[in-house]
This record gives C-alpha cells, sequence and structure tokens, in this order.
C-alpha cells in the first residue's frame, strides 16, 4: 500500500542534527496515525550523514548538486505519496504537525506553511523572527511566499508546477508556494512553530544575515536570480 504522506528531508553535513530532525517526525507520524515514509536526501555529504539516514530513514538517495531545489526536487521524485511534506534537515517539528498539514491539504489547500523560528535567540532576534512570521502568514491572503523549513504541497500540484525552480539558488520556496497559490488555496497554519537551528544568526550575526534576506527578497521582487547564496552550517 502507498503511503498517504512523504516526509522529504534534504540533508547535507547533518549528522549532528538528523537524528533529532527524524525522531520528531516519527513522533508526530505517530500521534497522527497516518501512513508516511520518510525519505532522505543526502546532497553529497562528507560526514557521517549517509550513515544516519540509512539507520532511520525509509528511503535514502541521493543529489550531489548543492542546489537546494535540485535536492527537494531529488526527494518529491522517489517519493509515493499524495501529499508531500519538506522539512529541513535541522528543524525539528511539533508533535500535531503531520496531522494538521495532510487533515489541511486533505480538505482546502495546496499548499500548506507554519511559523519557523530558530533557537536558541535573544529577545531581539525572537522578535524580529515573530515580524519574519507575520510576513509569510500576510503572504497567504496575497501569493503566499512559506518557508522551506517546513512546507507542505499536494503532490498532483507539485509535479503540474515541475516542483522548486532549479533556476534559483534562493527564495526557490517561496516562489513554488506563490505559483501553487495560483492554483488554489495556501494555508499558513498560524498555530504551528517549528524549531530550527540558529547558526545562521550564529555564523553570519543578526547584520549580515538581515543584508542576506533583504538582497535574497529584492531580487526575488524583481524577478532576478540569485547566483550565489552561502551555505552555513
Amino acid at each position: 500500500m502507498h503511503p498517504i504522506l512523504s516526509v522529504i528531508i534534504p540533508a547535507f553535513n547533518e549528522e549532528k542534527n538528523l537524528a533529532k530532525t527524524i525522531s520528531a517526525v516519527k513522533k508526530s507520524i505517530a500521534f497522527a496515525k497516518i501512513s508516511t515514509e520518510i525519505i532522505v536526501v543526502n546532497n553529497n555529504s562528507s560526514d557521517a550523514t549517509g550513515k544516519v539516514a540509512k539507520k532511520l530513514a525509509d528511503v535514502v538517495c541521493i543529489e550531489k548538486r548543492h542546489i537546494i531545489a535540485a535536492v527537494r526536487n531529488t526527494g518529491a521524485k522517489h517519493s509515493r505519496g499524495v501529499y508531500l511534506l519538506f522539512i529541513d534537515a535541522d528543524t525539528i517539528i511539533p508533535v500535531q504537525l503531520v496531522r494538521d498539514f495532510v487533515n489541511t491539504l486533505r480538505t482546502r489547500a495546496v499548499t500548506v506553511g507554519c511559523n519557523v523560528m530558530p533557537f536558541p535567540l535573544n529577545s531581539i532576534e525572537r522578535n524580529l523572527f515573530k515580524a519574519f512570521n507575520l510576513i509569510l502568514r500576510s503572504s497567504s491572503h496575497h501569493g503566499a511566499a512559506f518557508s522551506g523549513n517546513c512546507v507542505g504541497y499536494r503532490k498532483d500540484i507539485f509535479q503540474k508546477l515541475g516542483g522548486f525552480d532549479e533556476g534559483r539558488i534562493a527564495s526557490e520556496d517561496h516562489d513554488l508556494s506563490n505559483r501553487a497559490s495560483k492554483l488554489g488555496k495556501a494555508v499558513f497554519l498560524k498555530h504551528l512553530t517549528v524549531k530550527t537551528s540558529n547558526r545562521r544568526v550564529k555564523n553570519l550575526g543578526l547584520p549580515l544575515m538581515l543584508m542576506g534576506w533583504s538582497k535574497t527578497t529584492l531580487f526575488y521582487l524583481f524577478g532576478l536570480k540569485r547566483k550565489k547564496y552561502r551555505i552555513t552550517r
């Protein structure tokens, strides 16, 4: 029997985070009681990511290109579910997320997003991300721009749109949810928050991170594609 849901986790040198992420996913699957497969896409990692994935995931595939859109698309090509849930390998989901995402996709949405909060953060950083989540939430009303840290799609819509745009090295998540929202309803589940690594804030610093975000957003708004994007580990 084919699974109802495919959870796709792109992973590049994520040996320290991957087991925790998959553990949270499995708890959410058990809570939802929904037939689900877990797919890890090993993005040509040089650490033990592949070994962790083979031990814990249902399917492990490899994508050598360091283009996140291509990595996610590779996972989708190996999926069998009716619905697709993309979760970053450094992101922990709450236990009710699988249930609520699938129920929303079943009944009223083509794409689903939720709040994303790096952890830990100081009060200034936390307020910044609260504002960021408000922007994501409001986007569902006028052309969704959901975060790829945790986002769901109906697979038929995903395939119809050709998946993530591999010509984009940034904003590929905003782009796909925006295109999907033109074919149906985009729903932002404001009661759900996923916790993701704070490494970008920690390694880049708040000013540099904001500068990078601003540049990425401006490129996206003006229909341009960035040619370089800094991967933070």
